[in-house]
C-alpha cells in the first residue's frame, strides 16, 4: 500500500468532507467521509492508513478555521475564475502535475 496524497488537501472545521486516499492501493480507491465538529483545532493532522499487510506513511490533511474552496479548471479567461469571499483556503489540481496547490488567503485588513 503507497498512499501519496489526500483530495481535498484542506477541510474546514464544522464541516462534513469526503476524502479520497490517492496513491497505490491492493484493494480498489480508498474513500473517507471526515466530519469536524465546529470547535475542531485547526492545524496540520498526521493519518496513516492501515491494512492486514502494512501501514501507509504517514500524509497530511490540512484543517483550516475558515472556509475552503475547490478552484475548477480550466480557466482561460478572468470571468471564469471561482468567485471568493475572504478570509478563505482555495486548492486545485494542478493540470499535467501529481502535485495539487493550496493558498491561505486572509481577510483584507482596513
Amino acid at each position: 500500500m503507497q498512499l501519496h496524497r489526500f483530495y481535498p488537501p484542506a477541510i474546514c472545521v464544522g464541516n462534513k468532507a469526503t476524502v479520497k486516499a490517492e496513491g497505490k492501493f491492493p484493494n480498489c480507491p480508498v474513500k473517507a467521509v471526515v466530519n469536524l465538529s465546529a470547535d475542531a483545532a485547526s492545524g496540520i493532522v498526521w493519518v496513516r492508513l492501515i491494512d492486514e499487510m502494512s501501514a501507509a506513511k504517514l500524509v497530511s490533511l490540512l484543517i483550516e478555521p475558515i472556509a475552503t474552496i475547490e478552484e475548477i479548471e480550466p480557466i482561460q479567461k478572468i470571468a471564469e475564475a471561482t468567485a471568493l469571499s475572504l478570509p478563505t483556503v482555495v486548492y486545485r489540481r494542478l493540470a499535467n502535475s501529481i502535485r495539487d496547490l493550496w493558498l491561505s488567503l486572509p481577510a483584507a485588513k482596513n
